[in-house]
């Protein structure tokens, strides 16, 4: 018969070969770990939302692991929170010996049947820490689709190793759903133990990290990277939902999208996850919205029609933006062309074209002529002066003989060398 007991489940952290039968707990294998996540791409201030339940007030009593999903709203395990909200804090940072911050529970809001729970803090973590930026929870359906994938489930528990305290992160993959649960297994390479308890397990979903469990419970030899179960967010989503709202999107960017906005003279725009800042009003002119570009950005409401130089530096107005050029890259110079009425980049050095010695212009009907082929040579086959390129005068037909319209026109050959 199964041996089942609830855990404070955590990540094992080292390498190590198993040892004899006989030797203590504290002397068992260790399940390798890393500091950082292995296969979730994550900022820094998303890693910081990783965080650990603590007594209040002795961030170094910690006990369970918790995940930030909203300013002031954190997801942990429900065997977590039997104490009440008062004796609970929620702390940042990789060590809790050494913690970035920790901050007060005021609300516990204990699932009633699953084992998963919802914490509102007493303050906004962002708001004294701006850089921490909340994970998002999953309301996407797992199904069997998943099954065979692996997550990351990061925590603050035992590795058995007192020099590798703190958070580490570690794989484990799905073997299959149970009712309100993920069951995984790290199949002895990676695992979770004590204290790990609350931990997000992440995924990507759509490019985007998400916390899609919370660790639960798992098998007497869980330490080893045995199976554990894993309470799905979704699976519990309209309770999530109505304490801690819609799932929070992690945006770097604030909501600024690749179009842009306009704040002030200021232009912000956002592409590909990095954020962009311009001071229009610091380059002489406003913002706003460019149709070519269909962005907002530095417009051309401060700069003269015929743009201007700056040493070889060229300013002007380019599809209604505000464009820069650095002539002398391109070995030009920055200056006023009288032609075109405006500022170019130009050679003004060069010699201006002499129509006199201007050349005519190749034949667009003739093959190219500058140079006969290899071993070839051309000779000119035209006709006498006083005949005409066409089939009559080649047969002796006087001029008068032809159309009014024809014309002369020389012919080529090609002419192998002998």
């Amino acid at each position: 018969m199964r041996q089942w007991m609830w855990l404070t489940i955590a990540m094992l952290a080292a390498c190590g070969s198993p040892e004899p039968a006989e030797l203590t707990l504290g002397q068992r294998p260790i399940i390798n770990g890393t500091r950082e996540p292995q296969q979730t791409q994550m900022s820094a201030g998303q890693k910081m939302a990783l965080g650990f339940l603590h007594e209040s007030g002795r961030p170094s009593g910690f006990f369970c692991s918790a995940t930030l999903i909203a300013p002031r709203v954190v997801i942990t395990a429900a065997h977590c929170t039997q104490q009440s909200a008062r004796s609970i804090g929620f702390g940042v940072g990789v060590d809790p010996n050494n913690p970035a911050a920790w901050f007060q529970v005021a609300e516990v809001h204990n699932h009633p049947v699953h084992d998963i729970a919802i914490l509102i803090l007493a303050e906004d973590v962002t708001a004294r820490l701006p850089q921490v930026e909340p994970l998002p929870w999953n309301d996407a359906a797992i199904g069997q689709q998943h099954v065979g994938q692996w997550i990351e489930v990061c925590g603050y528990g035992d590795t058995y190793d007192n020099s590798k305290r703190g958070r580490w992160c570690g794989l484990s993959q799905i073997l299959n759903l149970d009712d309100d649960a993920i069951v995984v297994n790290g199949h002895g390479q990676q695992g979770i133990c004590f204290g790990d308890s609350g931990g997000g397990s992440l995924m990507t979903f759509d490019g985007e990290v998400r916390v899609m469990a919370v660790v639960s419970e798992g098998e007497l030899d869980y330490c080893l990277g045995g199976r554990e179960w894993l309470v799905r967010t979704e699976f519990v989503g309209d309770w999530v939902r109505g304490l801690a709202g819609e799932p929070q999107s992690s945006d770097p960017c604030g909501g600024v999208d690749a179009a842009g906005v306009c704040d002030g003279v200021v232009a912000r725009s956002c592409v590909d996850g990095v954020f962009e800042e311009r001071d229009c009003g610091a380059l002489g002119t406003g913002c706003g919205y460019i149709a070519a570009q269909s962005a907002y950005g530095c417009d051309c409401s401060g700069i003269a029609q015929t743009g201007s130089c700056a040493g070889d530096i060229l300013t002007h107005c380019d599809g209604g933006a505000w464009t820069q050029r650095d002539c002398a890259t391109v070995g030009l110079e920055c200056g006023f062309e009288e032609a075109q009425g405006a500022h170019v980049c130009a050679d003004f050095a060069a010699p201006l074209d002499d129509p006199a010695t201007e050349q005519p212009e190749d034949d667009p009907t003739q093959p190219g002529l500058d140079a006969p082929p290899s071993g070839g040579a051309w000779v000119d086959d035209s006709p006498p002066a006083d005949t005409w390129a066409d089939g009559a005068a080649r047969q002796g037909t006087t001029p008068e003989a032809c159309s009014a319209g024809a014309t002369r026109a020389p012919s080529w050959s090609l002419l192998r060398r002998r």
